[in-house]
């Protein structure tokens, strides 16, 4: 299950490295950053951060130069998709034309990775991941800058769900500065978010409550974008990073969302000498071996983003047989010259078959004419389908184009400021978008209107219904704010 693996693990605020050899953890240690070294996942001083990891590197006296890189994921883009049954040449030019169109985001700032996922024989299912290139060529070069090589990349949330043992389950990984939420349905991520919190003096409980209704905004989005199956209540929560050996926080947790709150754990031998609220992600790197019912999906959550610029050469085939090459084909020469000698005896044999092959010929040609006229009708046939196919191709044309709007106004509202904001339901109509929700405070729904607008996107914005509703109750005196509205957004155009 496992080998001999260095993994070195980056975000903004340290280095995390992790040496297993022969099952078993051996080496771990970690530096802490200078602020300001590493911004958002993108390493700004490429040479302190270079001397920092050859520190590390140096200090556990580790030897091997191959290594696995892992990020934080920020700013990173994940979906799954399905395409039609296609070869592995045209599947490739598929999936780039897919993220081409879900991805909100331009494909040259991109690095693109993907991976088959099981599904029914008619159809292609895939797992996208996108991961901006600045970031990731920041981090591969700093890392061979240390003298190190990547020889896999992985982003954080995608990892820790190798370790998750089911296939239906919510990962909730805090750490200092951010957090992410993976909802994963049949063994498959949908979807990842990684969020900053807003500062890092915040108190614990204070981020339990912003992830708390993170990850209730995050449930609802999961459930409107599969209302034929949302997410069962009885999914549990695993939780990892500043969680772990927090039980008081895990219960918390769990009287706020309702669901059972489970830490996080992996069995490896020296694991109880390592705080695996650090190291988890180290861990997770390293393992190849899934719990049973994850066999199918694993590819997902272990996808190598390693951009293929910075993939390992393959080894010249020139090089690996050209000497061997040389004397075989020495050996293979000389008696090819003795065969000759007594190959004039054959040529009467061939000449006699010649003559049966030309008899032969002439029969296919005449069995060739009677095809060519039936081709000729068949090509009639084919014309009239090709018109038809046309006409069909233009109106699926038409639904794309639309439903890529679509779905870039949604994304656009869903990254504007959601504070005191719960979203009810978005839906089309007449061409329109319409957002529904209700808010604690009026200049929230004021803020999110003025920002939709503000956007560019559409022609007008209207708040369409603003319905406020006062309540008190015995045990909150203090009268409450509870308002209900409508936004309607006329798309440019229209």
């Amino acid at each position: 299950m496992w080998t001999d693996k260095v993994t070195l693990y980056i975000d903004n605020s340290s280095l995390r490295l992790l040496v297993i050899r022969s099952q078993r953890i051996q080496k771990w240690a970690e530096i802490q950053l200078e602020p300001g070294l590493i911004k958002d996942g993108t390493v700004i001083d490429e040479l302190k951060v270079a001397n920092h990891i050859k520190q590390l590197i140096d200090s556990q006296n580790v030897r091997q130069k191959n290594i696995i890189l892992g990020y934080s994921g920020l700013h990173s883009l994940t979906r799954p998709g399905i395409l039609p049954l296609l070869s592995k040449k045209m599947l490739s030019e598929a999936v780039a034309r897919e993220a081409r169109r879900v991805l909100p985001a331009q494909m040259d700032q991109l690095y693109l990775s993907w991976c088959n996922l099981p599904g029914p024989k008619n159809r292609s299912h895939i797992f996208l991941v996108a991961t901006p290139r600045k970031a990731a060529d920041s981090l591969v070069k700093t890392v061979r800058a240390a003298g190190l090589n990547p020889s896999r990349m992985a982003l954080k949330p995608l990892a820790l769900t190798k370790v998750l043992p089911e296939n239906n389950a919510i990962l909730l990984d805090m750490q200092s500065a951010e957090f992410d939420i993976v909802i994963m349905v049949e063994g498959v991520p949908q979807p990842i978010r990684t969020v900053t919190f807003p500062n890092e003096e915040l108190t614990l409980a204070q981020k339990i409550e912003l992830m708390a209704a993170d990850l209730d905004r995050t449930i609802k989005f999961f459930d409107t974008n599969n209302p034929e199956k949302p997410l069962d209540v009885a999914t549990p929560i695993y939780v990892s990073g500043d969680m772990i050996n927090q039980p008081e926080l895990q219960a918390t947790l769990s009287t706020k969302t309702g669901r059972k709150v489970v830490p996080l754990t992996v069995r490896i031998k020296g694991a109880e000498q390592v705080d695996t609220s650090r190291y988890m992600v180290n861990i997770a790197m390293a393992f190849d071996s899934p719990a049973s019912p994850r066999w199918s999906t694993f590819p997902v959550a272990n996808l190598n983003v390693l951009p293929t610029c910075y993939l390992p050469k393959p080894l010249s085939l020139t090089k690996i047989v050209g000497l061997p090459a040389g004397v075989t084909v020495a050996a293979i020469c000389i008696p090819l010259i003795l065969t000759m000698h007594n190959s004039s005896n054959v040529i009467s044999d061939l000449q006699h078959n010649l003559d049966t092959t030309n008899q032969i010929y002439n029969q296919k040609v005449l069995q060739k004419q009677n095809l060519k006229k039936a081709v000729g009708e068949l090509e009639k046939e084919v014309a009239a389908i090709k018109t038809d196919y046309a006409t069909i191709k233009r109106s699926l044309d038409s639904l794309s184009t639309q439903q890529e709007i679509v779905n870039g106004d949604l994304a656009v509202a869903l990254n504007g400021p959601m504070a005191n904001i719960d979203l009810t339901n978005v839906r089309e109509s007449g061409g329109n978008m319409i957002i529904q929700g209700t808010s604690t405070n009026e200049d929230s729904v004021l803020s999110f209107a003025r920002y939709l607008d503000q956007t560019g996107r559409f022609s007008s914005t209207i708040v369409s219904s603003f319905v406020v509703n006062d309540t008190a109750t015995n045990q909150t005196p203090t009268t409450l704010q509870n308002i209900g509205f409508t936004i309607t957004l006329q798309r440019k155009g229209k």
